[in-house]
C-alpha cells in the first residue's frame, strides 16, 4: 500500500510507504506487546509479576509501568491505555465502580486522567528507548467493545511503537465459570450459576476476540490457552514469559491475590449473607486459612449438567477459533473426562 493513515496532532496524516498504521516518532526498533486480560484468565497474577520485576525486566530490555518508579500515574497504573481511548471517541466509563476507583466523576475529569497518564507514557518510553515494551489490562478488553475504540486504543500505541502485538488468555468455559461464580459468592454476590451461564449467550468472549483481531490487520495478534494442555508446562506466568520472550528464573512470582472460595466455604458465605453477616464471615473465614482450615477442601466444580450445558453452549464459537488459530488442533480444549494418556483423566489445573 502507498501509505498509511494515522493521527497526528489530532489530524489524519499519511506516512509514505508505511505498512502500518504509524504516528511520527514511533520506531521500528520499539516494540510492545499488550496483554488484554479477559476476566478470570490470570490477569492480577501477570499485573502483578510485572509491577514486582519491572526492575529486574528492564536489565533485560523489556519496560513496564511500575507504579514505585512512576506514583504520578496512581490510580490509572492499569486503566490508562484504554482511559485515552475512550476520551478520543467521547465515552464515558459505564461502569460506576470503574469511575469510583479512578476518582472520575465527570467526562471532564475523564479527559484529564487520560492526557495525564498520555504525557507521562510518552515520557517514559522517550527515557527507556528502544526494547520491548509490554502493558497489561482488563479495562482493555471489558470497555473497548466497538471498532471505534478498539482502533484509538491501536493508534495511541502506533505513536511510539513500530510493531505491536496483542495477547489474550482464553480460560475452558466450565472452569471459568465455576471460578466466576467462586468469586462472586466471595464478593458477596447473590448471583446463581445459572445465571453466569446464560451471560455466555448474551456476551461470547470469542466473538469479541475475533473483532480484536479483525479490527487490527496492522497489528499482531496471539491467542493463548489457559489450559494445562496448552500452556507451557502447565504454568501461566512460564507462558506469558515465553511470549515476552524471556525467562521466568531469576525473576519473582507474586503472590497470588485472588481468593478461590472451596464448596463448604461458599455455603458457610451464603448463609451468612442471608441474615446480613457476610463481612463477619468472610472475615472468619480468611482468618481461619492462615491457620491451614479448608486447605484439603474441595474446589467449587460444576454439575456434569451444568458442564455439559456450558461445552454445549461454547461449541460454535470455540470451533470457529479452532478453525482459525489453532487448525492444529482437534479441539479447542481437551475433554477433562477423557483420559489423555489412557489411564488417568486429564488435569485442569494451570499454576499461576
Amino acid at each position: 500500500m502507498p501509505g498509511a493513515a494515522i493521527w497526528a496532532g489530532g489530524r489524519l496524516t499519511m506516512v509514505p510507504g508505511s505498512d502500518n498504521l504509524r504516528y511520527d516518532g514511533a520506531e521500528a526498533d520499539r516494540r510492545a506487546i499488550i496483554h488484554i486480560g479477559l476476566p478470570k484468565t490470570g490477569t492480577t497474577t501477570i499485573q502483578s509479576f510485572l509491577a514486582l520485576n519491572a526492575d529486574g525486566l528492564k536489565a533485560r530490555n523489556i519496560h513496564t509501568q511500575n507504579p514505585a518508579d512512576h506514583p504520578e500515574w496512581g490510580r490509572n497504573f492499569h486503566a490508562g491505555a484504554a482511559t485515552v481511548a475512550l476520551s478520543r471517541n467521547k465515552v464515558l466509563y459505564q461502569n460506576h465502580l470503574v469511575r469510583r476507583s479512578l476518582g472520575i466523576e465527570t467526562f471532564d475529569d475523564q479527559a484529564e486522567l487520560a492526557e495525564s497518564f498520555a504525557k507521562n507514557y510518552a515520557a517514559f518510553v522517550k527515557q527507556r528507548g528502544t526494547g520491548l515494551y509490554v502493558m497489561s489490562g482488563e479495562p482493555m478488553f471489558n470497555t473497548l467493545k466497538s471498532p471505534d475504540l478498539i482502533r484509538a486504543l491501536d493508534e495511541f500505541l502506533a505513536q511510539f511503537f513500530g510493531k505491536r502485538t496483542y495477547l489474550v488468555y482464553l480460560r475452558e468455559q466450565t472452569d471459568w465459570v465455576a471460578s466466576s461464580f467462586s468469586q462472586a459468592a466471595g464478593a458477596g454476590s447473590d448471583i446463581s450459576v445459572e445465571k453466569i451461564i446464560s451471560n455466555l449467550t448474551r456476551e461470547s468472549q470469542s466473538a469479541q476476540i475475533q473483532k480484536w483481531d479483525d479490527m487490527l490487520p496492522d497489528a499482531g495478534f496471539t491467542l493463548r490457552l489457559m489450559h494445562a494442555d496448552r500452556l507451557k508446562d502447565a504454568d501461566l506466568l512460564l507462558d506469558f514469559c515465553a511470549e515476552i520472550g524471556t525467562s521466568l528464573d531469576g525473576l519473582e512470582r507474586p503472590t497470588n491475590r485472588n481468593i478461590g472460595w472451596s464448596v463448604p466455604e461458599i455455603r458457610i458465605l451464603s448463609a451468612a449473607r442471608k441474615i446480613g453477616a457476610f463481612a463477619s464471615a468472610r472475615s472468619l473465614l480468611v482468618r481461619a486459612r492462615n491457620y491451614g482450615l479448608f486447605r484439603k477442601a474441595p474446589k467449587y466444580r460444576l454439575t456434569a449438567q451444568q458442564a455439559q450445558k456450558v461445552r454445549t453452549l461454547c461449541a460454535p464459537s470455540n470451533e470457529t477459533l479452532r478453525q482459525r488459530y489453532f487448525p492444529h488442533l482437534t479441539a479447542l480444549f481437551p475433554d477433562p473426562n477423557q483420559p489423555q494418556d489412557g489411564t488417568q483423566p486429564y488435569p485442569q489445573e494451570v499454576s499461576t
